[in-house]
């Protein structure tokens, strides 16, 4: 089985850490890609100020730091995995990755990182699985 889990950095994407885990423990044989998708910046303060390549290592560097507590969790139990680092439109790129990499399931914590997007179940859980080709696993918070 392919597994695509994302996350965003937050305390709450933990819970969906530790559920890739499991799975990943009784399903021999399956691969695991963690990814995180940072938005563009379409800020004309930052376009102003700052140059293209600027501004894409520090989106790039954003995502590292949002797959950081994921990565730790993964690293302690040993389990490999290919990281992925996306810019784009979360929901959108979360699906195209999916389906580039030929995922047959996409595990999503249910709220994320702002305390606009925690309203709902979650907007971005919410779009992917509208959006997705695959079955989605959308995991609670702890």
């Amino acid at each position: 089985m392919k597994i695509l889990l994302a996350v965003d950095g937050s305390p709450q994407t933990a819970a969906a850490v530790r559920h890739a885990i499991r799975l990943m423990r009784c399903c021999a044989g399956s691969t695991l890609t963690l990814v995180t998708v940072v938005p563009p910046a379409d800020t004309w303060e930052l376009k102003r100020f700052m140059k293209p390549e600027e501004i894409e290592a520090m989106q790039e560097s954003q995502g590292g730091d949002q797959l950081s507590p994921a990565r730790a969790l993964l690293d302690a139990e040993g389990i490999r995995y290919t990281p992925r680092v996306l810019l784009g439109e979360i929901a959108s790129t979360l699906v195209e990755e999916a389906s580039r990499n030929g995922a047959d399931l996409v595990i999503i914590g249910s709220r994320g990182h702002t305390a606009a997007a925690s309203a709902l179940l979650g907007s971005t859980a919410l779009a992917v699985i509208r959006l997705a080709g695959v079955p989605v696993t959308v995991v609670r918070q702890d």
